[in-house]
């Protein structure tokens, strides 16, 4: 790079990310060969950034003692993870992967709709989920089959209930457009305006009132040969979300004095 930017510009490329974030591009630049500069008014993104960049060029025997304690760390975090109890089922296996969708009320017909383009899981496990009508609720349960027949997987494929930026409601059949759900306003520069709230930045959840929520609507679960399933959210799940909120609250408001002080143990190993 340095004999390419000098035979081209006569001086060696400098690349500068004013707003850096975790520092990919920087950490590129640098890689092959670049000057690289990057900025962040986020603390933590910035101090992340710097320590790629240290990282990049230093030398074997510092980055043994970072692999260390990153180590370390993981293994810390993992206990105090697998000790809450929020992530084995009752036949002990392992989630390493919830998935989650926005969820909205249809206008038209009140129905709260889970929102997706469609809803298959795994193409090599043919793995789907189905929408089961909860009348009671005004709302939708889940329901997760593997191994399914290509008829049932094309039927997930096209069981999409959001398409070019429409709400296809399941049950009543009409078509919204996302924006007069999110009450979307134009200002006097001709401008669009989102009507949603702006969330406060100790918030993690939805409010009850929020037009948008979110949904799990499925669990991947690993066993200890490696193989991997999936399978429906039950009351399991839905306490372990309210376990996993109860602890966010508490730890949130000092979860930024700690993360400060590991990555600048972290700059310092």
């Amino acid at each position: 790079m340095k004999q390419l930017s000098l035979q081209k510009y006569g001086h060696k490329v400098v690349v500068g990310d004013c707003f850096c974030g975790g520092g990919s591009i920087p950490f590129e630049a640098a890689r092959i060969g670049c000057d690289a500069y990057g900025s962040d008014l986020n603390l933590v993104a910035a101090l992340l950034s710097k320590m790629s960049l240290d990282l990049l060029g230093t030398d074997q025997q510092k980055r043994e003692r970072i692999k260390l304690f990153q180590a370390d760390v993981y293994k810390q975090a993992d206990q105090q993870i697998a000790a809450l109890g929020v992530e084995h089922n009752d036949a002990g296996d392992r989630a390493d992967a919830y998935l989650y969708c926005m969820e909205t009320v249809c206008p038209e017909c009140g129905y709260r709709i889970p929102m997706a383009p469609g809803w298959i899981l795994g193409g090599g496990s043919k793995s789907v989920v189905s929408l089961a009508d909860d009348k009671a609720n005004a709302s939708y349960h889940f329901h997760v089959s593997m191994n399914v027949s290509a008829a049932e997987m094309k039927a997930a494929k096209e069981a999409a209930t959001i398409a070019d930026n429409n709400l296809l409601c399941p049950h009543c059949g009409r078509r919204t457009p996302i924006s007069a759900i999110r009450h979307d306003t134009v200002d006097n520069e001709g401008n669009a305006q989102s009507g949603l709230r702006i969330w406060d930045k100790s918030e993690f959840t939805a409010r009850e009132k929020d037009t948008f929520q979110e949904r799990l609507y499925a669990v991947r679960y690993v066993k200890e040969d490696g193989k991997r399933y999936y399978q429906s959210p039950g009351e399991r799940e839905r306490r372990n979300e309210d376990k996993i909120a109860s602890f966010l609250e508490n730890t949130l408001p000092h979860g930024r004095h700690k993360a400060l002080s590991l990555l600048w143990r972290l700059r310092k190993a």
